[in-house]
């Protein structure tokens, strides 16, 4: 993510925060929080309109997570 450009920040709690360089995309990950989803990815929200979005839990396989955010970001027109 750190090599294509991605801004991310990490949280008090630990989580990951990231967006694409065109803003699109956000990836959420909170491994420690009990009232949370692991993993988050949302495509086109605003803070007032929520987007699409997908959430998995903590037995989702990293590489289903991976394959659903390599999707959005290689093809933002879908």
């Amino acid at each position: 993510m750190y090599e294509n450009r991605w801004t991310y920040v990490i949280d008090a709690d630990g989580g990951l925060h990231a967006a694409s360089p065109c803003t699109r995309v956000y990836l959420g990950y909170q491994p420690d929080n009990p009232r949370a989803d692991t993993w988050t990815i949302s495509l086109d929200g605003t803070a007032r309109q929520p987007g699409w979005r997908a959430r998995f839990d903590r037995h989702t396989p990293v590489e289903v997570v991976l394959s659903v955010l390599r999707t959005l970001v290689d093809h933002p027109g879908r």
